[in-house]
């Protein structure tokens, strides 16, 4: 018996070769899914499915039916949006009518962001004052892509070097119809000159980040200010050098405290018509925003005297200032053929101290003072005098008579004088010196010359004699030691001696009692100052002195 149709051989559709072009592909551009399926006796579907890469749920991209395939390509040309970048794994299914179905290895994908070019688009080679106005630096953002996509809702970032080298983030602006635009106004940050600055763009969600190929200039201008702080009022004099200083700066400099070094500064000394030579000196640049000249005033004319100082430098707009009554010019006083005479004399002497002097300028009253030291570096003031008026040269003389204390802290005494006018310019003498010596003194018998005195009984016989000092030209005063010698026998011999001091008046004076010792008769008497701090040995005896003599009368 034959039977038709009582059973049928079922085959599961198979797929093979399964692929994916390209594996990375950015957003918006078609991404293809390739498989060869057969199955030659049905009606298939095939279905790609797609998950996050990490994710265990399968979405169902797309799909399509397809009837008896035999080695059949079956592709899937994919279209992803911006919002679905990421990493993914993939496969396509092949199911036949009953539901038998085969599936392709699991592969992946990645649908990734758009690249993106930055183009300078305006600004290069900008001038911008850094006090008053900006300007505007921009580049063009292009999608690589679809260079016909407009770019916007992006960041863009402007980096400008501070010094010609290194680079600092300025701002951020957004891209807007592919244009980034910035408006640059530059602070103290940015040094004066010539500096790079280029734009970069941050990576967002849709596309990477990406910097400016090249590039470009921008020129930063500031103003000069200058000051001029030496002079500032003072007195120089004539014949002598004038320095002058000026800072220069702009308007950083309370910001950072720094000055403008590098420009070019030129100074001029002048008072109507006349000036000091050169007339622009060119001042010398110490690199740190200070600049100096020294100016000779050989020749120049007394009186009060301006400064005007210029000052210029590649990226800034040029100063100038001038300061009225800057300085003054007089001249100095002169000292010349100082001396002392005598050299060397006792320390009460009258000593004639002098000098020649001079000042060129008329109806300047200048003191000149005389100065004594011990060691020639402390000072002490002795006397002075005023000289108007003395435009030519003078002779002016100091007498001085000085003290025992000199001479003990000496003896040598060093001099000098000093020279000083109404506008405080001064001049000082050289060093010169005197020596010192003890005062030399004389004596003056008043009372005792060839006097009698009883030995017997308790009369005495009064001795006075007066000490006078010769150099100083007085008496000594009290407390000079003087000794009273009285002989003993006509020899002479003498006795002991007998001290006494000067009293108030100078006078030496003894009570003398003399006992058996001395011989009755004529006998010899004197004085001596010796040993004394402050005066030369004296003796009142021959050959100076007439000899002394008193007489003894016995019983």
């Amino acid at each position: 018996t034959t039977c038709a149709n009582k059973f049928f051989i079922e085959v599961y559709p198979k797929v093979e070769n399964s692929s994916v072009t390209p594996h990375d592909q950015v957003w918006g551009k078609t991404i293809t899914f390739k498989a060869w399926i057969t199955d030659d006796d049905d009606i298939v579907n095939v279905s790609l499915y797609i998950r996050p890469l990490g994710s265990t749920t399968w979405t169902l991209r797309d799909s399509f039916n397809v009837t008896d395939p035999v080695n059949y390509l079956a592709q899937f040309d994919e279209y992803f949006l911006s919002t679905e970048i990421g990493k993914y794994e993939w496969k396509i299914r092949v199911t036949d009518k009953l539901g038998n179905y085969n599936e392709t290895p699991i592969l992946t994908f990645n649908i990734t962001k758009r690249t993106l070019v930055v183009e300078y688009y305006a600004g290069n080679d900008t001038d911008v004052d850094r006090t008053s106005n900006a300007t505007y630096l921009a580049v063009k953002v292009t999608d690589t892509t679809e260079p016909s996509t407009t770019v916007s809702g992006i960041t863009a970032v402007l980096y400008v070097t501070t010094d010609g080298i290194n680079y600092v983030q300025y701002g951020t602006t957004g891209v807007a119809d592919n244009i980034a635009n910035f408006t640059f106004d530059p602070d103290c940050t940015y040094n004066t000159g010539k500096q790079k600055w280029f734009v970069g763009v941050l990576e967002s969600d849709r596309y990477y980040a990406a910097n400016q190929s090249d590039y470009q200039y921008v020129n930063i201008w500031s103003w000069l200010n200058l000051s001029v702080s030496k002079p500032n009022g003072e007195i120089y004099a004539i014949n002598e050098e004038l320095p002058t200083k000026v800072e220069v700066y702009d308007e950083c400099l309370s910001v950072n405290g720094e000055y403008v070094s590098g420009a070019t500064v030129n100074v001029k000394a002048w008072q109507g018509s006349n000036y000091l030579l050169p007339e622009w000196a060119s001042a010398t640049d110490l690199g740190n925003g200070s600049y100096v000249y020294t100016y000779s005033t050989a020749g120049a004319s007394p009186g009060l005297y301006n400064i005007t100082a210029n000052a210029s430098k590649a990226y800034y707009y040029s100063a100038s200032k001038t300061k009225i009554n800057a300085f003054e010019l007089r001249y100095r006083p002169e000292i010349w053929n100082e001396n002392v005479t005598p050299l060397i004399e006792g320390w009460g002497y009258n000593f004639t101290l002098n000098l020649t002097f001079r000042d060129y300028d008329v109806g300047d009253t200048v003191n000149v003072s005389l100065w004594k030291s011990y060691d020639r570096t402390t000072w002490t003031y002795v006397d002075s005098v005023n000289c108007t008026d003395c435009t030519s040269a003078t002779l002016i003389n100091f007498y001085k008579r000085f003290t025992c204390n000199d001479y003990l802290n000496g003896p040598i005494v060093y001099f000098k004088f000093n020279a000083t006018d109404k506008y405080g310019l001064r001049k000082e003498s050289s060093i010169f010196n005197a020596t010192l010596e003890k005062d030399d003194i004389k004596f003056v018998v008043i009372e005792g010359a060839g006097i009698s005195i009883d030995r017997e009984g308790s009369g005495t016989g009064l001795f006075k004699v007066f000490v006078n000092d010769t150099d100083l030209g007085q008496p000594v005063g009290s407390g000079v030691n003087g000794t009273f010698y009285f002989s003993t026998t006509p020899t002479p011999t003498w006795d002991s001696g007998h001290s006494v001091l000067t009293d108030a008046n100078s006078y030496l004076i003894y009570n003398f009692d003399p006992t058996c010792e001395y011989q009755v008769g004529t006998q010899y008497w004197k004085v001596e100052v010796i040993g004394e701090q402050c005066y030369k040995d004296e003796i009142l005896w021959p050959p100076e002195y007439a000899t002394q003599t008193y007489l003894v009368v016995g019983q």
